[in-house]
């Protein structure tokens, strides 16, 4: 890796780290007052949804209540 690669390498996860410590920590509950910010939600995985068969094969995370009726829903695309 020449010096000015591994540089700008490590400036950006720097960066990332420095970011990722001024990240709020939130609660499913308080999560929609904060969209379009940087932040970590927590919350009791409550059920969970593998959608194999759709575009993108989405697992879908509900927080604290199982859906219907979960209080926020987390989607991480295959």
């Amino acid at each position: 890796m020449r010096l000015p690669t591994l540089f700008i390498t490590l400036t950006v996860l720097a960066a990332s780290f420095v970011i990722a410590a001024h990240a709020a920590n939130l609660t499913p509950e308080e999560a929609s007052g904060h969209v379009g910010e940087n932040a970590t939600v927590c919350g009791v995985v409550a059920s969970g949804k593998f959608a194999d068969r759709s575009k993108g094969q989405p697992t879908f995370l509900n927080l604290d209540k199982a859906h219907p009726n979960q209080v926020f829903t987390a989607v991480i695309f295959g």
